[in-house]
């Protein structure tokens, strides 16, 4: 879910609860999200991911494995703090379903006539005066697969709304900028490590900005740069490096996030 403040500086808080899941499983069934099953139910929850995150999931499984009724998990709801400017917020909906010996609740291929009529939904319920929502939904799928799965499209997407913010900026104030890819270790990254994204023009160079792409455990290194690569791509910047190499999370000099530019680049690691 994507979810804006175009009108009102101040913080706008979205609460963490719908107040009709009643009709987003009723769409739901109507659409036949889950291969046609309807024995299920949805919970009123909108659930950050580290609500059912890996660590997680054996406490929640075992709680339901002792509840004797279809209830959803019980999860906590988490707000969304909308600020003044665009982001990617990361819920998720959580339900329980009951189905025959190996029946498919979650198609390999699915078909999403939902989706859209469910992005509806969800914005009629969450929207607020002063802003403005962008609901994108996933397929149904079980808790493991739907946090990886949910972890990386908000990385993607978020990855989206930099670049398109950034370089609105930047050719309004320098023109064409160039582009920087680089991977770099992080200790506070899920598998210690992410590439760098970084934009910048000589002609601006206070107006560089930079955007870190955190590596899941999941993920093979070069399908992330790929992605980056592509957007870049998309967004028709012209001058994109690719720098060879695993480089220091820290800039020796400031002390920042080490992000290159052009006319910084290590030599000898430049593909």
């Amino acid at each position: 879910m994507t979810a804006t403040s175009s009108r009102e500086p101040a913080r706008v808080r979205i609460p963490g609860i719908l107040g009709d899941a009643a009709a987003v499983g009723a769409l739901l069934r109507e659409h036949r999200a889950l291969g046609g099953n309807e024995s299920f139910a949805i919970g009123s929850a909108l659930a950050a991911a580290d609500a059912i995150e890996a660590r997680r999931l054996p406490s929640l499984l075992a709680t339901r494995a002792l509840s004797e009724d279809r209830a959803p998990l019980d999860v906590p709801p988490a707000g969304i703090d909308v600020v003044a400017d665009e982001r990617a917020h990361l819920r998720f909906l959580v339900g329980s379903a009951v189905a025959a010996p190996g029946a498919g609740l979650f198609p390999p291929t699915p078909r999403m006539p939902w989706a859209m009529p469910l992005a509806r939904e969800l914005i009629s319920q969450l929207t607020r005066p002063g802003v403005s929502i962008v609901a994108l939904p996933r397929a149904p799928a079980d808790l493991a697969t739907a946090w990886a799965q949910g972890v990386v499209a908000q990385r993607d997407v978020s990855a989206q709304l930099f670049a398109s913010n950034a370089l609105r900026s930047l050719r309004a104030e320098a023109g064409e900028p160039s582009a920087v890819i680089s991977a770099h270790h992080a200790a506070d990254a899920p598998g210690g490590g992410e590439l760098r994204l970084s934009l910048s023009s000589p002609f601006a160079p206070r107006a560089a900005q930079g955007f870190r792409c955190a590596i899941q455990p999941m993920e093979r290194v070069v399908d992330v740069a790929t992605m980056l690569i592509d957007l870049m791509r998309d967004c028709r910047v012209a001058d994109v490096r690719v720098v060879a190499g695993v480089h220091p999370d820290r800039d020796a000099l400031t002390g920042g996030p080490l992000l290159f530019k052009p006319e910084t680049l290590p030599t000898r690691a430049l593909h």
